[in-house]
């Protein structure tokens, strides 16, 4: 994958001078400029977004100072895909003849199509892209790096909980591999999640969709303390999607959910939940 493929460059002290770096998701740019940074003087990390307006020959000149207390620097441009000609031009007769003492990197969210074509002397694209259906074996890899394997049920429960959230499917494997198991199961994953591994945040919405008030309040309050609201609501919010019809009922639960989502976001006072679940299966009957 385009990460590894990176720490391998970077472990070989980034031998070539111009890297190209398509992204698809923000998880990829944060998690790639932590490669580049890490071990490294941060004076010696220049960075420009061009979300920005940015002087491309201020740029261009800085690629070719020299470094100072270093034997190269690193100059990031981030969303290079939204360069003007004029600049594109610049950064092109740059690449004719890079200079020896830094490396610069381009950052292109999406296809950036024309971008690929990009020549020059020393360039290289990487791509930090994790295609549709390629999550199960990313998240299996990355537990795998950190020394610990995902067993199937546990990625299946991840993949569920937080979709195609990378930075937090990320977060959660870091936090698993704390926790000093080889092998993480199901269990394990539900038990460090709400302390027990019969209860879960799937149980409640399941006791939610059948109408089931007095069940659904009773599972709330045994999740409710090693929980997070937001998470809960997520899971509520995934199952009722999967059962919801498109009659009145059923618009008025999303309304529901989605002030219920508001209210948790806006507000740093606790959102009873309760009122929400009560108010959900009153709904569901």
């Amino acid at each position: 994958m385009g990460i590894e493929e990176l720490i391998e460059e970077k472990n070989n002290n980034f031998p070539e001078r111009v890297y190209v770096l398509f992204y698809n998701d923000e998880f990829f740019i944060r998690s790639s400029l932590k490669v580049i940074a890490g071990g490294s003087d941060k004076n010696k990390v220049e960075m420009y977004d061009l979300e920005e307006k940015q002087d491309i020959k201020l740029i261009a000149g800085s690629l070719n100072m020299p470094a100072l207390f270093s034997t190269s620097k690193y100059v990031v441009i981030t969303n290079f895909q939204k360069i003007k000609k004029n600049g594109l031009e610049i950064i092109e007769q740059y690449l004719k003849n890079p200079s020896p003492t830094a490396v610069l990197f381009l950052y292109v969210y999406g296809e950036g199509k024309k971008l690929r074509n990009l020549k020059g002397k020393s360039v290289k694209t990487i791509d930090l892209v994790l295609k549709k259906g390629e999550i199960t074996r990313w998240l299996k890899e990355r537990a795998a790096w950190r020394s610990f394997i995902l067993d199937s049920d546990a990625v299946s429960y991840l993949k569920e909980f937080f979709d195609e959230n990378l930075s937090m499917l990320d977060n959660e494997i870091e936090k698993l591999s704390l926790l000093g198991h080889k092998k993480v199961t199901k269990d394990i994953l539900l038990e460090s999640f709400y302390g027990t591994k019969t209860i879960n945040a799937f149980s409640l919405p399941e006791a939610i969709v059948k109408g089931e008030r007095a069940k659904a309040l009773s599972l709330y309050s045994q999740i409710r303390e090693k929980s997070d609201p937001l998470m809960i609501l997520g899971a509520i919010n995934w199952k009722v999607s999967t059962v919801g019809t498109k009659d009145r009922k059923s618009f008025k639960v999303y309304e529901t959910l989605i002030n219920t989502e508001l209210n948790l976001k806006q507000t740093s006072l606790e959102y009873p939940l309760e009122m929400l679940i009560a108010e959900l299966c009153s709904l569901k009957n």
